[in-house]
């Protein structure tokens, strides 16, 4: 799956208004595309309000719905926020004894089952990267799908699909109207190293030395630029350099709640006090000791 990496204008903290940007800016175009619209409800209502008149082509409206802080981590300001896609098929779509909610049609139209998961499959696969909150992964999970109806009002031929994302609400305080550009990431990166340590940075900031050892014969070169993990045995990860055996950092076990992630092949995923978790196509994979830089 694709990783999109988003850059816009916002304020320095991560906030609900620029979490919809963001995927605004990033699913308009592709929406368009396949033929459908997309619109940023700022409340329920307003979605509501949307959702009554029935579009002329698959719709997806969406909005934030609220948020929540996890207990176990809230001195470090985090949340979870809820954002909402209210998948809507177009009207025309129902056909005297037979619904097309799950069939293509003739002239090759996806139908609107297929509609939704491939829009689901779009925002699982956006990251968002911000310069305050580096501690986060910021992917999307997926939660849940139902149909959207209200008593008292017609049907709305519309799927609720849920997704939470945890990001920080600390930071610096720069007004409500602060327009700090949000950065192109760089991930955690081996930026440099010294005779024993590999040097880590995040986003152009440094984050931490890892202990380095000397490579072994036979140990795997790869075909990457710069620093990168591109092997793993049971007690090591290998680093190469531009295509040849660099080093080896020392591994230890993944433990139950490590970082994932999304990006392809070996990656640092989240950096503690005192460990980074590493990550192998997207699935916890082990840790290293960290050093503070």
């Amino acid at each position: 799956m694709k990783t999109l990496f988003l850059i816009l204008l916002s304020a320095l903290v991560m906030d609900a208004s620029t979490i919809l940007n963001a995927v605004e800016t990033a699913l308009g175009t592709p929406i368009k595309n396949a033929k459908g619209t997309l619109v940023i409800a700022e409340t329920l209502e307003d979605a509501i309000e949307l959702l009554q008149v029935l579009p002329d082509g698959f719709r997806v409206v969406l909005t934030m719905d609220g948020d929540d802080s996890p207990e176990n981590i809230n001195p470090a300001g985090l949340v979870t926020g809820k954002m909402i896609a209210y998948v809507q098929a177009p009207k025309g779509m129902e056909v005297p004894r037979r619904s097309l909610s799950h069939a293509n049609r003739r002239d090759g139209t996806p139908s609107f089952l297929t509609r939704k998961d491939w829009l689901i499959r779009q925002i699982r696969g956006l990251t968002l990267v911000h310069p305050e909150i580096d501690r986060v992964p910021n992917c999307f999970n997926y939660k849940s799908s139902q149909w959207f109806k209200i008593e008292n009002l017609p049907a709305f031929r519309t799927l609720a699909c849920t997704f939470e994302i945890t990001y920080a609400l600390d930071g610096p305080a720069n007004g409500a109207d602060g327009l700090s550009e949000v950065v192109l990431p760089i991930a955690f990166q081996i930026t440099g190293i010294t005779d024993d340590s590999y040097l880590i940075g995040w986003n152009g900031k440094d984050y931490g030395e890892i202990q380095r050892f000397e490579s072994i014969e036979g140990d795997t070169a790869g075909v990457l630029s710069g620093f990168a993990i591109v092997d793993s045995t049971d007690e090591a990860y290998i680093i190469a350099h531009n295509g040849s055996a660099h080093g080896r950092m020392q591994r230890y076990r993944a433990e139950d709640g490590d970082i994932g992630g999304s990006a392809p092949g070996y990656a640092i995923t989240f950096g503690y006090d005192e460990y980074f978790t590493v990550a192998l196509n997207g699935v916890p994979h082990g840790r290293i000791s960290r050093f503070l830089a």
